[in-house]
């Protein structure tokens, strides 16, 4: 991290492309964002829950039911696997690199994200 990058705490639906992730260890470059709608919710004070209709729960609570999901670069790949982060086949995709990450979650995922400071 440089002296211009500062760390700090981002839902996950506000990422971006472009962000470095610190995840498990590995500094991930988002670069591809997939959505996906559906599944089980629950209210923000957590109080109701219930099946997403449609990919939304009640009034209030449409983004609690998107899955985000960035396809990311590893850019200290040789430090993970040098330290055995994550098992190297985990970093694999079907079209050969080596090099990938998925970062997922819902609204509920708060990243430690490095960003450029002012």
């Amino acid at each position: 991290m440089t002296a211009t990058q500062v760390l700090t705490g981002v839902p996950t639906q506000k990422l971006r492309a472009g962000d470095i992730v610190l995840s498990h260890g590995m500094r991930v470059r988002l670069d591809t964002l997939r959505t996906h709608h559906g599944g089980h919710y629950f209210s923000p004070d957590g109080k109701t829950e219930g099946t997403c209709h449609q990919g939304y729960g009640p009034a209030g609570t449409e983004s609690c039911c998107v899955i985000y999901a960035w396809s990311g670069t590893v850019t200290n790949l040789e430090e993970v696997r040098e330290a055995r982060i994550v098992p190297v086949g985990w970093l694999r995709t079907d079209d050969g690199r080596t090099d990938q990450w998925t970062v997922q979650g819902n609204y509920l995922a708060t990243w430690r994200v490095e960003r450029t400071g002012n």
